[in-house]
C-alpha cells in the first residue's frame, strides 16, 4: 500500500467523508432495501434498511418513548444488575404521569422502541450501550435486474473507493462508475460477484451473537490495523512499519506491585505540583497550567486515596490550574452505592476537579477510556494500572515516563482531541505524529488503531521468536495468526491470563505438533499481572493498556477504546525481560506451577465449554456503567 493512500493518515481523512458516504438504498414497492449483493442469475439481492441493530447509551434512555402491549409510554430509567445479564424498566403514560410501571427482566420482549429507523427491542447490555434488535426481518429477497437499471453499491476489494454506480446493460452487462468527487472517471464491467454487500457479519465476544458493520468500516479497520512491513535487504534490518518509531533506547519502564504503583502516581503529581511561575495559574510556557488523569476507573478507597489527596494538594498550589479526570468509571460498582462514594465526588466538586466521561462530540457513540496517563503540563507519565484500591487484588502494573519530546506531542494530543474538538483529520496527524515518536495509541472517535498496527507488525515482523505476556487473548482470528507463525518456525511464547473458549481449544490442538508454542497461564501469579506487551526477536518490544480482544482492538465495535502504549528498543528490551523474568520467578518461588493440561481443564470449567464450535457467553472485566447523570436526564425527561 502506498503510504499516501494509507487510511490511518490524515491525508486519507481529507476525502473520507464522501467515500465513506452510503449507497443509495433501492425503493420497491414503497420500501427501501440495502443491495447485499448480485446472484449469478443477475437477480438484485435485497433486505429491508431497517434491518440492523442500534447501539443507544444506557442513560439516553430516560424519556425515550416505548411501546408497551401497544400504550405509548416513555422511560422512567433502566436499571441493570451488576452482572448485565438482568435488566428491569419504569416507564409512564404521558396521559397519567402519576402512574408508573415497572417492566422486569421476563417481560422486556413486550416493549417496542420505535425510531426514524423502525421498532427495535431492547437487547443485551455492555460498556454502558445497550444493542437494541431490528423487529422488521432480515430476510433477504430477489428483484430481477432488467436493461437499463441502476443502483448504488460499493465493489469487493475497491470497498474504501466510495460508492459505485451500477448500469445495467442491454446484454446483462454491469458497468461500474465512480460517483466520487474528482475521481479519475473510468467505465468497468464488473461480474455479479465483484458487487460487495452493504453491510458484511462479524462475531462480538461481548454479546455472545453476530452483528453487521458497514463494509466500508470493516475493510477500513482492517487496513488500519495492518502493518507495512518491509522486508529486509540481503543483510539489512527488518522495517517493522516506516511509520512505527520507538522511545529512545534508554528510556525503560519500571514495574511496580500493588500499592507501590498508586504511590508512583502520587508522588509524580506532588514533584509537579510547586508552581514554576510567580503566578499560580501559568507554566513554563505561559500558558494555564492543565493536569488531567486519564484512567479507567478512579476513586479514593483505600491506598488509592492517596492520590485524591496530591490532586487536592496540587490545586491548593495551583488555585487557577485546569483539573480533570477523563474516565469510564468511579470505582467498582458496590462502592457506587455507598456514603463514601458520594463524599469522593463532592471532595472532587469543591476542589474544581472536573470529571470528564469520555464520548464523541455528538454525545451518541460511548467511548471507553482503558488507556491510563497522568498529564501535567508538558510531562507524561504512562502507566496499566487503576487508580483503585489495592485490596483484594494485587496486581503487577508498568509505569514509564515520556520523553521530552513525546510528552509535549501528548500534551497537544490531549488539549485538542480529549479536552478540545478535533477533527477526524487533526487527530490523524497528531495520532501519526506520536507514533513516529514511539508512543501509539487507538483513538476511538476517529477510529485509528495505531497499537493494533504496533501488534501487527511486531507479531508477523518477527523472524525468531515472540514473546507475549499479555492480560487476555480474546480473539480466535488472532490466536490462529500465533500458532501460524509458530508453525512457520517461530518461536512463541504466550504468558496469558485469560483466552476465550476458542482461542483455548485452538491453543491446546497447536500445542501437540508445535513444540515451539510454549503456553502459560498466569492468573495464579501473585501479584497478578495486569499489563501487555509484545517482544518481537528481543529487539522490538509494545508496552500498554490494550489487551488482545476485539472491542480495545478493532474500532467495528461497540464501546470502543482508548488505549495508550509505548515502543521500545535497545536496552529498554532488556531491562523489560529482566523485569518480567523477576515476576515470574517471584510467583514460582511461592506456589505451584499448574500445567497446561490443567490450564485447559480450568478454561473449560470457567466457560462451562461443552460445544467448541460455538461462542459461550464470554463476561467481560468491566463493570456497569455508574449512573452518574440519572438524575439530570429524568429532569429533562420532566
Amino acid at each position: 500500500m502506498r503510504s499516501d493512500c494509507d487510511p490511518i493518515l490524515p491525508l486519507y481523512a481529507r476525502s473520507r467523508k464522501e467515500r465513506a458516504r452510503v449507497p443509495e438504498p433501492v425503493e420497491v414497492d414503497g420500501k427501501f432495501y440495502d443491495v447485499m449483493g448480485v446472484s449469478s442469475g443477475h437477480e438484485l439481492i435485497l433486505r429491508d434498511q431497517r434491518a440492523v441493530h442500534e447501539d443507544i447509551r444506557i442513560e439516553q434512555f430516560a424519556g425515550r418513548p416505548v411501546m408497551f402491549d401497544g400504550v405509548c409510554c416513555r422511560v422512567v430509567s433502566l436499571h441493570t444488575t451488576p452482572d448485565l445479564q438482568e435488566s428491569t424498566l419504569q416507564l409512564i403514560n404521558p396521559r397519567d404521569p402519576s402512574s408508573k410501571v415497572t417492566v422486569l427482566n421476563a417481560d422486556i420482549a413486550r416493549l417496542r422502541f420505535p425510531g426514524a429507523n423502525g421498532d427495535h427491542t431492547l437487547g443485551r447490555i455492555k460498556h454502558g450501550i445497550v444493542r437494541m434488535a431490528p423487529v422488521v426481518s432480515r430476510t433477504k429477497i430477489k428483484v430481477p435486474l432488467k436493461p437499463n437499471d441502476r443502483f448504488e453499491a460499493r465493489l469487493h476489494n475497491c470497498e474504501l473507493e466510495g460508492p459505485y454506480s451500477i448500469h445495467v446493460c442491454d446484454r446483462g452487462q454491469l458497468v461500474a462508475s465512480s460517483i466520487i468527487h474528482g475521481a479519475k472517471q473510468q467505465r468497468i464491467v464488473v461480474q455479479p460477484d465483484e458487487i460487495a454487500p452493504r453491510y458484511v457479519t462479524i462475531m462480538s465476544l461481548d454479546f455472545g451473537a453476530n452483528f453487521d458493520v458497514d463494509i466500508f468500516l470493516y475493510r477500513e479497520d482492517q487496513l488500519r490495523g495492518k502493518a507495512n512491513i518491509i522486508k529486509a535487504k540481503l543483510g539489512g534490518e527488518l522495517i517493522l512499519d516506516p511509520l512505527l518509531g520507538s522511545l529512545p533506547c534508554h528510556v525503560a519502564p519500571v514495574l511496580t506491585n500493588g500499592a507501590e504503583h498508586l504511590a508512583v502516581f502520587e508522588q509524580f503529581i506532588r514533584d509537579r505540583a510547586q508552581p514554576v511561575a510567580e503566578a499560580h495559574t501559568y507554566g513554563v510556557d505561559c500558558s494555564r497550567r492543565r493536569l488531567t488523569i486519564l484512567n479507567l476507573s478512579m476513586c479514593n478507597q483505600g491506598d488509592a486515596h492517596g492520590v485524591l489527596n496530591a490532586l487536592i494538594d496540587f490545586r491548593r498550589q495551583n488555585p487557577g490550574a485546569d483539573m480533570s479526570i477523563v474516565i469510564s468509571k468511579l470505582g467498582p460498582t458496590e462502592f457506587l452505592d455507598s456514603l463514601e462514594y458520594f463524599t469522593f465526588l463532592k471532595s472532587l466538586e469543591n476542589h474544581s476537579i472536573r470529571i470528564n466521561m469520555f464520548a464523541t462530540s455528538d454525545g451518541q457513540k460511548r467511548q471507553v477510556i482503558h488507556g491510563k496517563a497522568i498529564v501535567i503540563d508538558n510531562q507524561v507519565l504512562f502507566s496499566t494500572g487503576a487508580v483503585m484500591d489495592t485490596r483484594p487484588i494485587n496486581k503487577a502494573d508498568f509505569s514509564i515516563g515520556l520523553p521530552a519530546a513525546a510528552a509535549t506531542m501528548f500534551r497537544h494530543y490531549t488539549d485538542r482531541a480529549i479536552h478540545g474538538e478535533a477533527n477526524d483529520e487533526l487527530r490523524a496527524r497528531l495520532a501519526s505524529e506520536l507514533a513516529s515518536l514511539g508512543v501509539i495509541i487507538n483513538d476511538p472517535v476517529a477510529n485509528l488503531p495505531w497499537i493494533t498496527r504496533a501488534q501487527d507488525a511486531l507479531i508477523r515482523g518477527a523472524r525468531r521468536k515472540i514473546i507475549l505476556h499479555i492480560s487476555e487473548l480474546v480473539d480466535p482470528i488472532m490466536t490462529q495468526m500465533l500458532i501460524d507463525r509458530a508453525a512457520s518456525g517461530v518461536d512463541v511464547t504466550l504468558q496469558v491470563r485469560e483466552v476465550d473458549p476458542k482461542s483455548a481449544l485452538l491453543l491446546a490442538d497447536a500445542r501437540r505438533c508445535c513444540s515451539n508454542l510454549q503456553v502459560e497461564d498466569t492468573s495464579w501469579w501473585e501479584p497478578r499481572p495486569h499489563f501487555n506487551v509484545i517482544i518481537a526477536d528481543g529487539s522490538f518490544a509494545y508496552l500498554g493498556s490494550s489487551y488482545i480482544w476485539p472491542t480495545q482492538c478493532h474500532m467495528v465495535h461497540q464501546g470502543r477504546s482508548f488505549e495508550n502504549g509505548v515502543l521500545l528498543s535497545g536496552d529498554a528490551i532488556a531491562s523489560l525481560i529482566q523485569q518480567l523474568g523477576d515476576l515470574r520467578a517471584h510467583a514460582h518461588a511461592t506456589d505451584t506451577i499448574p500445567s497446561f493440561a490443567e490450564t485447559l481443564r480450568t478454561w473449560k470449567l470457567q466457560y462451562s465449554l461443552k460445544n467448541p464450535c460455538s461462542f459461550p457467553k464470554y463476561l467481560i472485566c468491566l463493570e456497569a456503567w455508574p449512573t452518574l447523570t440519572h438524575q439530570t436526564h429524568l429532569e429533562r425527561a420532566h
